[in-house]
């Protein structure tokens, strides 16, 4: 075991745990676990952790990353964390529509065992004071065969009309989609969409998201004290999917 309250730095290949108060770096090999209160830095192979109070990266991750951010080139193990990417992992861009709205774009990025998905959607037919949204999420891909991945989803996403953010409303999804692969570069996935629509009955725009996001409703009720409104019902998606 290696401690210290500012930082590790190891030159040659490290075993064990080593804990520091802002960084551990490895020029070399780690087998074991890295943890620090701000960076884990690991210039070759790691077989174990990295557990960081923001930002983890190493060239290769063998095992588990654990921090705000985490950065590697090769990861056979998880990434978990707000934001994961790795430069041989896995990386898509994707175009979709559902029910709701007709337009859709997501990167989703990290690797297929755990990924994050960040997100942003319009409605295109109203120009003037157009409902979009914008959202994060998070997600894990299984191999079902040599080109079809089933791959779920869970977003949450802030929706608002021509900008105009006065509260908190939300279109939540949980979604279950085949993704077929055309070729290395190319796929499309579809598949059904759990949604629970989250509304502040306060909100000025509550009659207009009311009326024009649920298509329809499987549920509705209050919550909270009855200042927001719940809904939720199963539709679906269609996406192309790049990278």
């Amino acid at each position: 075991m290696k401690a210290a309250g500012f930082a590790n730095v190891s030159l040659k290949q490290s075993n064990g745990f080593h804990v520091a108060g802002f960084s551990n770096v490895g020029l070399k090999n780690h087998n074991g676990v890295q943890l620090s209160g701000f960076a884990n830095v690991c210039l070759d192979t790691v077989r174990g952790m990295q557990i960081s109070g923001f930002i983890n990266y190493a060239k290769c991750v063998k095992g588990v990353q654990l921090g705000v951010f985490n950065f590697s080139d090769t990861c056979s193990g998880v990434p978990i964390g707000l934001f994961n990417f790795s430069r041989k992992g896995y990386h898509k861009f994707e175009i979709s529509a559902d029910e709701v709205f007709y337009l859709n774009v997501a990167f989703r990025t990290g690797v297929k065992r755990f990924y994050n998905i960040v997100t942003a959607g319009v409605d295109p037919r109203n120009f003037v004071r157009p409902l979009h949204y914008y959202g994060y999420g998070i997600g894990t891909s299984q191999r079902l065969g040599r080109k079809l991945d089933l791959d779920f989803d869970i977003t949450m996403n802030q929706i608002a009309k021509a900008g105009a953010l006065e509260h908190f409303n939300t279109l939540n999804k949980v979604a279950l989609t085949f993704d077929i692969h055309l070729n290395k570069y190319f796929s499309i996935a579809v598949g059904p969409v759990a949604n629970v629509l989250l509304l502040n009955i306060k909100d000025r725009n509550f009659t207009y998201f009311n009326n024009n996001v649920a298509p329809y409703s499987n549920y509705t009720t209050t919550v909270i004290n009855n200042n927001y409104q719940l809904q939720g019902w199963i539709g679906g998606k269609v996406a192309l999917r790049f990278f």
